[in-house]
């Protein structure tokens, strides 16, 4: 009886993680291509604007990443994790508002860390 429990409880939490991963996933790729027309058309914005949005996200998630790590070891990938999909979706609400070109650079960057917890902590391991 006890190993049926902890397999329910091990596919159970493989389940909610990959359903997570995915949800967030989605929601990066989403915006790829509205991104440049937003960019470009709406915000009369440039090529290498449309490139910074992309960047600025990246390079924050590749900064903080290290600092996520040791933030899921010391308070577990649990917390860290959903910590991460709340900075995310608050991006996704920060998308719809009309801040211009330095509101998209900022909810990219933040992006960039709610993305650096989300799937640094994901390998780490949550714990039923």
């Amino acid at each position: 009886m006890l190993r049926n429990t902890a397999k329910a409880d091990w596919t159970h939490t493989f389940a909610g993680v990959a359903t997570a991963l995915f949800c967030t996933f989605t929601s990066f790729g989403l915006v790829i291509p509205v991104i440049p027309r937003l960019v470009t058309e709406e915000l009369h914005g440039s090529a290498f604007q449309v490139g910074t949005a992309f960047t600025v996200s990246g390079v924050v998630a590749l900064l903080v990443r290290p600092y996520a790590g040791q933030l899921a070891q010391r308070r577990g990938s649990r917390p860290v994790m959903l910590l991460g999909a709340a900075v995310i979706i608050v991006v996704a609400g920060l998308y719809a508002l009309p801040l211009g070109l330095p509101g998209l650079f900022a909810a990219r960057l933040v992006m960039g860390v709610g993305e650096a917890l989300l799937f640094t902590a994901a390998p780490s391991g949550p714990c039923p």
